[in-house]
């Protein structure tokens, strides 16, 4: 998925998994916000797939819905270090 203009936001493993996660990734679809995702969220998503006992079918359909309707970015420009690069204090 392309980036959007207007509202984003990281979800981190805790609301992926969360109760609320069909609500969350319907806004998403909708066009509400555009997710913000990393390959650190996705790697410690994974860990707690197979903590929960996850099959790899299921957790490979999320894997692949999220995916298409988000963004995937840097580490490092998710912690800020891209965004402060040049900044003077």
């Amino acid at each position: 998925m392309g980036w959007k203009r207007g509202l984003t936001a990281v979800l981190d493993t805790s609301v992926l998994l969360g109760i609320h996660r069909h609500d969350v990734l319907r806004f998403a679809v909708g066009g509400s916000y555009t997710i913000i995702w990393s390959n650190y969220i996705v790697q410690e998503l994974r860990r707690k797939f197979v903590e929960m006992g996850w099959g790899e079918a299921k957790a490979d359909a999320l894997f692949k819905f999220i995916d298409q309707i988000a963004v995937n970015v840097d580490t490092n420009w998710l912690n800020g270090e891209i965004m402060m690069t040049g900044c003077t204090m």
